[in-house]
């Protein structure tokens, strides 16, 4: 299963109980706020404790401020999916681009069920703008949906696989030709 970490809170307000001489010991490194997810085990909705700790002598955790989260978890997913490329610019004068050849024509993407759903196929994006030799480059995989709209990538699980794209340049030669060759 998998939970989507953009509703739970960036910062929680901690109260920690310390004498004076320990105060100087309490920081941002010795206050641990976390949420145990090993209770997630269907996909449904689930309020869970923010656990909170202090690590420093003589002091203890009064209150946490939220002291709850209600996350929303949902069926880990993958799929393999199409991925196409769009050219754009001109190769520099004197030169011509054939047409790229991609080492791989698909990929495979995880995450929750919802948003893997939408994605329909991957594009990568290759600009020849002035380029006068061949060349071999990594891109990146954009997701699209079925109606060529880019799906936020933000919740796909683990790295979106790089495609990579040979690129043949060739020099264009002008032979003049006589009438009598006709």
């Amino acid at each position: 299963y998998t939970v989507d970490t953009d509703s739970l809170p960036k910062e929680i307000d901690v109260v920690i109980q310390a004498g004076q001489d320990q105060q100087k010991n309490i920081n941002t490194n010795t206050v641990r706020a976390y949420i145990d997810l090993s209770q997630i085990n269907a996909e449904d909705e689930f309020t869970l404790l923010i656990q909170t700790t202090v690590n420093a002598s003589g002091a203890s955790v009064q209150k946490s401020t939220p002291s709850q989260v209600t996350v929303t978890s949902e069926k880990l997913v993958s799929k393999k999916i199409p991925v196409s490329y769009v050219l754009s610019g001109t190769a520099g004068e004197g030169y011509y681009i054939s047409n790229p050849v991609l080492e791989s024509s698909s990929i495979t993407i995880s995450g929750g069920q919802s948003i893997i759903r939408q994605i329909t196929h991957g594009v990568i994006d290759i600009n020849v703008d002035g380029l006068v030799s061949s060349t071999v480059s990594s891109y990146e995989v954009r997701l699209l949906d079925v109606s060529d709209n880019e799906v936020d990538s933000s919740h796909i699980v683990g790295e979106i696989p790089t495609v990579i794209a040979s690129i043949r340049v060739s020099g264009l030669k002008t032979v003049a030709l006589d009438e009598s060759d006709m």
